[in-house]
């Protein structure tokens, strides 16, 4: 079940970034930098 979730994830990122290479989309995944979360991100409820 999971696998279908990322494989159509990525069949939409493909279509929406203009190419169908699945090694380019990785590559430009593994780009993109994602910061850590600290505890000021964090909502107050």
């Amino acid at each position: 079940m999971q696998y279908k979730i990322i494989n159509n994830f990525l069949s939409m990122f493909q279509k929406a970034m203009g190419h169908s290479s699945l090694a380019i989309s990785l590559t430009y995944l593994r780009g993109l930098e994602v910061s850590e979360l600290e505890e000021s991100d964090m909502p107050v409820v």
